[in-house]
């Protein structure tokens, strides 16, 4: 299946998804066939077989049918794309769409895939693995996003809708979840009509699980949760005129992401407690603790052993608070178009502690508190007179800031007998202002034939005061000023053509672009930056087609993708122990491709989806140091000039064959659902769903030091950067009442028990660890709905 030039790979990919099946979800509608999807891609609402994007929408059943809690469930069913956890935080996504993304949880990174909430673009990164609940649809954009859905969307978007208020009728649910590891969810929503077009909307929502760790030092579980969610909301409607105001209020109190160590151990500990082939704190346990100590902590293949840990973890928990409101306002003029106002005004503040050595020393552990605050404010026209043109155009506003403060004990006499416990403080504050203003026109040449052209332009101005790592507590009397701003326009020209009814194809040029910023986790002054902004420059051609009497839905995309400027987090290791996360542009990048997505609706009671990606991510230019001033890797013989300044003692050498994180060449996915009527008028629904991904990268700074893409430890187990390829299983059975009042279901996730590191890190001998993904879940779900919806 694998062609040697990548040309042959394109072709044999695009041949595969012809013959495949594959798709987004859908549902069969009473007289038969797929019904109508209506997303809001491009700021209006239209049916997704007419809009010129390659997506895929994941409607409120879909969600419940597959137990969605959050993105990282609806990862597998999305090609080219991949929807994980940073791994450091409890919260902190890191989302990939056809290579590009970031798995820095810093407040100070701009995403490269953006997450819009109710219309609202999120600017920080930490908190986009809040729980999902009472969600209308979820519509994942892929591709540069830069003219209508904002800049920092260079791999595309992910845009989520919330059920609205409902003033037709009065109803709800309550619904209890119990699955392994101690998971216990209740949640509920309550609908309420008052006068005449006015309504209020609340659901909540209360989890709590006791984790898959066992730590044997303390004989407890660890990496448990417990979350309150609340989602008030009131709308008003009238004859020419809508208002929305939501409520977002998120209470989160967990333990800390559990690290799994990774340490080189190249020489059995047993026989020797201390050699440079070993990293530093399997030699300090040795020496210290004795060599059978130290053992467990040398690092292993991924395996269900690795979910019992022994770790003092002397600083417990991370909390999130969260509030959020937004307002929307929707106003008609007859004959013309809609005007719409978007208002939102957020705040966060959040706390992780983590055992960063991960063993049962004090080696290295740390604290942070991060409060973030954002306002923004977005006004657009959307016209509705003409049916040969039509346009989006409107302008943007977003205000936002954030303080970081992190505390770090160190063991400064690592390696060695005695202890030398260090503390450091290190933090950062930064402002942003945004401003942009957007249009997109679609011009009707023909009934069949439509050209399209539109553009962003936008600025942003960045302040930082950064404090390099000090033995004093980190104040604003210490913190080094830094302030610069950028401006970007990004276009995009493109060509429609419905040939019938039923087939639809497209093509477009576009370019988007990630916003410059500065390192507010840098551990030195100097490595604070600025860095400039990544610019993407794309070509995608695609075909939507309803076939076989609207049972047979076909969508293909291909993609060229060429980007510049690349920003790279390399974490490296400070001169104090600790570790500092630099941003550089210091790489370029292709990324080519073919996309898949069919449904296929054999009967109506058996719906069948798959889904096909293939990716050719390759860098065309890499040069940097990875490991500051530490040996670099000694494959990488060829010396380069880094396109921006490296510490002193540092060699630039060429890294551009490092493969390119979160880009497996293949994903595929196929799943399964039908329907069988019970005599009593229930129903029971089966589902059944395979995804695969293929090999791929786990982190975007190249290899462990010293290495050539992996370490062989004295037992000879390998430790890997590269994640192997994984295939997950999920399955669920759930009964239905003939009134739809209740339903009860059972169901497993990742049934084969695939385990994987979700994140390595080699940043240097001290710190390498690993976060493991989740291993096998089920459980049992009731609800009980009420009223009359």
């Amino acid at each position: 299946m694998h062609s040697k030039t990548a040309g042959g790979r394109l072709v044999a990919a695009v041949v595969g998804m012809a013959v495949s099946l594959g798709g987004q979800a859908a549902l069969a509608q009473d007289t038969g066939g797929l019904e109508e999807i209506v997303v809001t891609a491009q700021k209006r609402s239209e049916n997704l077989q007419s809009v010129p994007i390659a997506a895929t929408a994941l409607t409120a059943e879909v969600l419940e049918s597959r137990f969605i809690k959050s993105f990282t469930d609806i990862s597998a069913a999305l090609p080219n794309t991949s929807l994980e956890g940073e791994g450091l935080s409890n919260y902190a996504s890191s989302f990939y769409i056809r290579g590009q993304g970031t798995q820095n949880r810093g407040p100070f990174v701009d995403p490269a895939v953006s997450v819009i909430v109710d219309g609202v673009a999120g600017g920080y990164i930490a908190t986009a693995l809040t729980d999902l609940q009472d969600v209308a649809a979820i519509e994942v954009l892929r591709g540069p996003q830069g003219t209508l859905q904002g800049r920092n969307s260079t791999g595309g978007a992910i845009i989520v809708r919330h059920n609205r208020p409902d003033a037709e009728a009065f109803y709800g649910n309550v619904g209890l979840q119990l699955g392994n590891a101690g998971r216990r969810d209740v949640s509920g929503v309550w609908n309420m009509p008052f006068t005449e077009g006015t309504a209020f909307r609340l659901a909540a929502k209360w989890t709590q699980t006791d984790g898959f760790f066992r730590n044997t030092l303390s004989g407890k579980d660890v990496g448990g949760i417990d979350h309150k969610s609340f989602l008030p909301s009131f709308a008003i409607d009238r004859d020419n005129w809508d208002l929305t105001v939501r409520g977002l209020i998120n209470r989160y109190d967990d333990e800390s992401s559990t690290l799994v160590p990774r340490y080189a151990c190249r020489v059995d500990p047993r026989v020797t407690a201390s050699t440079p082939l070993n990293d530093t704190y399997v030699n300090t346990i040795a020496l210290r603790n004795g060599g059978a100590a130290a053992l467990p902590f040398c690092g292993r293949e991924p395996d269900s052993k690795l979910f019992s840990v022994s770790q003092n973890r002397p600083i417990e928990g991370a909390t999130l608070d969260q509030d959020s409101y937004t307002v929307e306002y929707n106003y008609r003029f007859a004959g013309m178009g809609t005007l719409t106002f978007v208002g939102n005004d957020q705040r966060n503040e959040e706390t992780s502690a983590l055992d960063v050595d991960g063993t049962f020393l004090q080696l290295n552990s740390n604290q942070e508190n991060t409060k973030h605050k954002q306002k923004s404010a977005e006004l657009r026209f959307a016209s509705d007179f003409s049916e040969t043109v039509k346009f989006v155009a409107g302008a943007f506003w977003l205000d936002q800031e954030y303080d970081l403060r992190r505390a770090t004990v160190v063991d400064a006499g690592a390696g060695t007998v005695t202890p030398m416990i260090v503390n450091l403080f290190n933090g950062s504050s930064q402002t942003n202002t945004q401003t942009g203003a957007f249009a997109q026109a679609e011009w009707a040449f023909t009934d069949a034939l439509t050209g399209v052209v539109g553009a962003r332009y936008t600025k942003d101005k960045k302040k930082i005061g950064v404090c390099a790592n000090i033995g004093t507590v980190c104040d604003n009397s210490r913190l080094l000023f830094n302030q610069a701003d950028w401006t970007d326009t990004s276009p995009r020209v493109g060509l429609n053509w419905k040939a019938t009814d039923d087939m639809y194809f497209y093509g477009f040029w576009a370019k988007g672009f990630r916003a410059g910023g500065f390192n507010g986790e840098a551990g030195t002054a100097t490595a604070a930056g600025p860095f400039n902004p990544e610019e993407v420059k794309t070509v995608e051609l695609g075909a939507k087609l309803d076939l076989a009497d609207n049972r047979l839905r076909l969508n293909l995309a291909v993609f060229d993708t060429d980007a510049t400027d690349l920003q790279r987090q390399l974490a490296r290791a400070t001169p104090q122990g600790t570790a500092e996360v630099v941003t550089q542009n210091a790489a370029a990048a292709s990324f080519r491709g073919a996309e898949a997505e069919v449904t296929w609706l054999p009967v109506d009671a058996f719906r069948v989806e798959a889904t096909l990606g293939y990716l050719d991510a390759k860098y065309t230019k890499y040069c940097t140091d990875l490991n500051g001033v530490a040996p670099n890797d000694p494959s990488l013989t060829v010396t380069c000039t880094s396109p921006v300044p490296l510490p002193v003692g540092a060699v630039a050498v060429d890294l551009t064959r490092l493969p390119i994180a979160r880009s497996p060449e293949w994903t595929t996915r196929l799943a399964g659902y039908y329907t069988v009527e019970m005599a009593s008028g229930g129903k029971l629904e089966f589902s059944a769903e395979w995804a695969h991904q293929g090999e791929q990268m786990t982190l975007d700074s190249g290899a462990p030091q010293g290495t050539t893409l992996g370490i062989t430890n004295f037992d000879g187990s390998r430790l890997e950067a590269l994640r192997p390829a994984t295939d997950v299983v999920n399955a669920s059975i759930s009964w239905r009442a003939a009134d739809d009042r209740w339903r009860a279901s059972v169901y497993g996730k990742n049934l084969t028990d695939e385990i994987w590191f979700r994140r390595l890190s080699f940043a240097s001998p001290t710190l390498s660890f690993g976060t493991l993904a989740d291993p096998r879940e089920y459980g049992v779900q009731f609800q009980y709905n009420f009223g009359t919806k």
